[in-house]
Formats: structure tokens, C-alpha cells, sequence
């Protein structure tokens, strides 16, 4: 579905078509533009304000502004909000209180393609036709909310029941969806394939961060020559009286090629104009900067990869000296061993001759006897 503006949805073309139930219907949190609490129940009065979570147990990322109404409306500003294509949002809607504990009024797990179509009319969405502590979300198309807060024990008969598109079954009630509505020739359109869809998603993204160059430099400018600049009329930041028109709130606009080349378009007053001279020149040195940062990055790099390769080639000769120091320690320990054999070989053979000797002068007393006997 397109993003249309406030004023195109309310004003345009489709304030007058009849929203039909499709179930190829997607919604966002980005067609949300506003949210309607009705009949609050609280044990004191105070303002009311909800917060947004992605789960139960995240933090918010998105708090709106407090109302001091039973029935407050609140205005979406998602213009900041990274999380506008989430398709389903926890709602917390809180009290504030005098002893600054704030207290929780309801909590709703919402999933926008399951909320039921109570018609685009505003006079007929009103809080009498609703259940205590109910939420009504405004969408492209019209209004939008949880069948379960509906009121239809009333004998009045409810205006925009007609449009709910819930049928009863024997059990309980179901939400239907079309699969397919009769039109006019005329209104067909071709849809968008997954190409086009990827380019316009790319454009609106360049469009965004445009917006938000030009605010940032809006913002500079106005800061150092004293007047801000709203919605591309000056004011000025001196004090005085409030007119009434600042009150006035108007609802989110989609940012596009035209509002952006409108924006760009006017003509800067000289100090304006020397502001934005001296932010060019601040941003060219900081691109000088940057460059010579990334050339002197690479040289460390390289510088970094000669020293690592260094430390290689040195890693490996100190490798092989140690290996070698292994093979001449093993040749040194075998030289060492071979001296111990020898003392043993030559106690052993010193032995031998005393033997021998101790044999022969046995012998030669043993002949000697004899001789002597026989000499007898």
C-alpha cells in the first residue's frame, strides 16, 4: 500500500471510497497517524499517555504525549522511528500519577491486519458505541479496532456495525477477509513487482536520509544566526506573545521529491548563505581529513604485513636451528654412552688375565710337586 499524507487521505480521493477487507492486506505501523483511547477507567483523574514495545518485555521505543482526557487522541510523529514496518506492536497506556508511580490502564498485543473496519466516518465513531477501555487506531482507509470492545448490548442500534467485517458462528465471531472485489476498469492499476518494490523502497529511504541532511543543516544554520526556520518560513527566537496558530497541530506528512525540492529551492539570506559556505568548507577538510587518514591506514597495513612476514621467515629458521640443535644434542649423548662400556670391558679382561695366572702358577707348583716326588 502507498503512504499518503493527512491531508490527501482526508481531503482526497480516499475519503471517497468504501474500505474493503482484502486478504492481501498488509498494514504497518506506518499508516497509523493516530490512536484514540476510549472510556479510561482510572480511580483519580490525571493525563494519559502509551508507549509502543516490539515485545512485553522490551523497552519502549516510541511515548507519546500526555492528555489530560478520558478520551484522549493522540498524533503519531514516526518520523524518527526505525521500527515503522513492524506489522504487530505491544500498547501500554499509562496514568501519571501525583506520587510519580504511573500506572498501566491496559496493555494491548495489536496486530494491525487482524483489527476490524468500523467505517471512515468520525461522527459515528463515538464513545458510547464502545466498551470501557477500548483503543481505536486511524489508518489509511479509516478507523480501525478490536471487534471485543465493540458495544452491541445497546438497544440504540450501533451506525458502523454495518461495516464490520465479522460474521457470528456458532461459537464465537470470525473475521473475513475478500478474496477478490468487482471495479471499475478505470480504477485497475498495475501492482508492483518485487523490483519496483526494492527501488521504491530505496528512493523513499534516500529521500529520508535527504530530509535529514537538510534538517541537520537547518539546524545549524538557524542556531548560529539566531532564527529557525519552520516549515521554510522564518521566526525568530526573541520572546513575545504566542499566536494562536502555534497550537494548532497538524499531522504527519509524508516527506517527497516535491516538499524536498521546495525546501531546497529557497533562498538563503546572506548570513545564511555564509553559514552554508562555512559548513562546506568544514566539510571538505573533514573529507581531506578522512582521506589522509585511510592512506596512512593502508601504509600501516602494509607496514604491518612486512613486519608479520619478517616474524614468519624468522619463526622458521629458529625452527630449523632448533631441530638441528636436537639431532647434534642425540649425536653428543650416543658419543657419551659409549666411554661407559669400556671400563666394564676392561675390569672384565684384567679379571680374566688373574684367572689365567692363578691357572698357570697352580700348574707349574702342581708339576713342580710332582717333579720333586718323582726326582725322590
Amino acid at each position: 500500500a502507498m503512504n499518503f499524507s493527512t491531508t490527501e487521505f482526508m481531503l482526497g480521493r480516499q475519503r471517497c471510497r468504501q474500505w474493503v477487507p482484502l486478504i492481501t492486506d498488509q498494514f504497518r505501523l506506518r499508516h497509523v497517524y493516530q490512536i484514540i483511547g476510549f472510556n479510561l477507567l482510572s480511580e483519580a483523574s490525571g493525563s494519559y499517555y502509551f508507549t509502543l514495545h516490539l515485545t512485553t518485555m522490551c523497552a519502549p521505543f516510541y511515548t507519546s504525549e500526555q492528555i489530560c482526557n478520558p478520551n484522549p487522541k493522540w498524533e503519531l510523529d514516526l518520523k524518527d522511528i526505525d521500527n515503522t514496518s513492524a506489522p504487530c506492536v505491544v500498547l501500554r497506556i499509562w496514568q501519571c500519577c501525583k506520587d510519580g508511580a504511573d500506572k498501566i490502564i491496559l496493555t494491548w498485543g495489536v496486530h494491525f491486519s487482524g483489527l476490524v473496519y468500523i467505517g471512515n466516518k468520525l461522527a459515528e465513531i463515538q464513545p458510547v458505541y464502545f466498551k470501557s477501555n477500548s483503543v481505536i487506531f486511524c489508518m489509511q482507509g479509516g478507523y480501525f479496532t478490536s471487534h471485543y470492545v465493540i458495544n452491541t448490548s445497546m438497544q440504540k442500534p450501533v451506525p458502523f456495525l454495518r461495516n464490520v467485517n465479522v460474521i457470528d458462528t456458532l461459537t464465537d465471531k470470525v473475521i473475513y477477509k475478500h478474496v477478490a472485489i468487482k471495479t471499475s476498469h478505470s480504477e485497475i492499476q498495475n501492482s508492483y513487482n518485487l523490483d519496483k518494490l526494492r527501488r521504491l523502497h530505496s528512493l523513499q529511504v534516500e529521500i529520508k536520509k535527504k530530509g535529514i541532511e537538510v534538517q541537520n543543516i537547518k539546524d545549524k544554520i538557524s542556531a548560529k544566526s539566531g532564527v529557525h526556520l519552520n516549515n521554510g518560513r522564518e521566526t525568530s527566537n526573541s520572546p513575545g506573545p504566542s499566536s494562536h496558530t502555534d497550537s494548532v497541530r497538524y499531522a504527519p506528512k509524508l516527506l517527497t521529491m516535491n516538499s524536498l525540492n521546495k525546501m531546497l529551492q529557497d533562498k538563503p539570506t546572506k548570513v545564511q548563505r555564509q553559514e552554508m559556505v562555512k559548513i562546506n568548507k568544514e566539510i571538505e577538510i573533514a573529507k581531506f581529513k578522512t582521506r589522509l587518514l585511510a592512506q596512512e591506514k593502508d601504509k600501516k597495513k602494509c607496514n604491518d604485513s612486512t613486519v608479520k612476514a619478517e616474524i614468519f621467515c624468522n619463526c622458521s629458521d629458529l625452527m630449523e636451528n632448533y631441530h638441528i640443535l636436537n639431532r647434534e644434542s642425540e649425536k653428543i649423548e650416543g658419543v657419551q654412552k659409549e666411554p661407559d662400556s669400556t671400563p666394564r670391558s676392561v675390569s672384565y679382561d684384567k679379571h680374566s688375565v688373574a684367572t689365567a695366572k692363578k691357572n698357570v702358577a697352580a700348574r707349574i707348583a702342581l708339576h713342580l710337586s710332582h717333579t720333586e716326588t718323582f726326582g725322590k
